[in-house]
């Protein structure tokens, strides 16, 4: 009984914080640039900024 008791207060914790971060993503109400960082400012983490190589200069080029 007491196992059963556990189990089900795990499984809602584990409910009530999964759907808290779900809410928070879909409604924007996160602060910071997302990197753990606790930086407090809009801004996108430095990994999303570079560049992606550019897929059309590779098609005009004859292949090897």
């Amino acid at each position: 009984m007491l196992e059963t008791i556990i189990l089900w207060l795990i499984i809602a914790a584990a409910a009530v914080y999964s759907g808290r971060n779900i809410y928070r993503t879909l409604s924007g109400r996160t602060k910071g640039c997302g990197c753990g960082c606790d930086c407090g400012e809009e801004r996108t983490s430095p990994h999303l900024q570079q560049e992606l190589p550019s897929l059309k200069d590779k098609k005009d080029k004859p292949g090897k």
